[in-house]
């Protein structure tokens, strides 16, 4: 793509990322979905199931495993003098928000896994709202079946640990994707309070569990210098939350459903909104070279009326 300078068509070379940023930036994100996953099945599992899938315990050591990659990826930039914003060192230390976390040479460029690198700007922040829209309004929707599930066969769920099982697991992929919506949208937008205000109930989606995960570890360890009752308490208060947070996330649909006429017509708004300043600015544009030449043969005339009064000065005088 070319630019007009001094006369020339100089062209402008396409950005591309460093050959580090190259190879981590999608392998990092990738990893930081997979530690996503575990750390969703860790926060909504019971402690114990015996259908062969990996217990809590289990996934953590996964999430350990995986752990050190983050800070070693963020050192090595480091030591190379890369850029780190505050959201690469976060990523660092908590691998779910390594997702969505921008290049380290001039921190604009996010990379996803279903579009590649882009320059993080209103036009990509308005895509991923389109491309989530329908598909986020499905998994919230998700959840009414499960929490009807819930209270509809709660006796038959209760003496069933698969039941059970496929409940909690339900509720983490639900989870998950309310985490990658929240983290990839407030990654590429402007203003990240305004949209952390604005979709305040996703964030209390999201964190309820984490929550009720620290608090029922706390108890657990409470529980290892007095008695198993705090355990088993402790669980009981997370089985709690995790009723609660599927309550919230089905008050989500109802919240998406509201605002999800507004916000199309908001987009489209937006939209047309911006080809009128294109517009508006291609007529002051116009506006400026009208005037300019204006100027021009302003000057011009001028200097032939000063060269005419000259001549007819000099010829008086002859």
């Amino acid at each position: 793509m070319g630019e007009l300078e001094n006369g020339l068509d100089v062209t402008v070379p396409a950005w591309k990322p460093n050959d580090i940023d190259r190879t981590t930036g999608p392998v990092m994100s990738l990893m930081s979905l997979v530690v996503l996953v575990l750390v969703g099945l860790v926060l909504h599992l019971g402690p114990e199931h015996d259908n062969g899938f990996p217990t809590p315990s289990q996934l953590g050591a996964m999430i350990l495993a995986c752990y050190w990659v983050f800070p070693g990826e963020a050192l090595l930039h480091w030591f190379l003098g890369r850029k780190l914003s505050p959201m690469h060192w976060c990523g660092a230390f908590l691998p779910v928000l390594r997702f969505g976390a921008k290049d380290h040479d001039r921190g604009s460029h996010v990379w996803f896994p279903w579009c590649g690198w882009r320059l993080v700007d209103p036009v990509l922040e308005r895509e991923l709202q389109r491309l989530f829209s329908w598909p986020m309004m499905g998994v919230a929707i998700l959840i009414l079946p499960v929490v009807a599930a819930e209270y509809v066969w709660a006796e038959a769920i209760a003496a069933s640990g698969a039941l059970q099982f496929w409940l909690e697991l339900a509720t983490a992929m639900i989870w998950v994707a309310f985490v990658i919506e929240y983290v990839t949208m407030i990654s590429v937008t402007k203003n990240k309070w305004r949209y952390a205000l604005r979709n305040w109930l996703d964030l209390v989606v999201i964190m309820l569990p984490v929550l009720a995960f620290l608090r029922a570890a706390q108890i657990g360890r409470l529980a290892r210098l007095r008695d198993l009752s705090r355990t088993v308490r402790a669980y009981r208060l997370k089985g709690m939350t995790a009723r609660w947070s599927r309550a919230i996330m089905a008050l989500n649909v109802a919240d998406r459903l509201a605002r999800r006429d507004p916000e199309s017509y908001l987009i489209r708004l937006q939209e047309q909104l911006d080809e009128k300043h294109k517009e508006l600015a291609d007529i002051e544009s116009k506006i400026e070279r009208i005037k300019l030449d204006c100027q021009v043969r302003e000057d011009i005339q001028k200097q032939q009326d000063q060269s005419a009064a000259k001549d007819h000065s000099s010829r008086r005088a002859a």
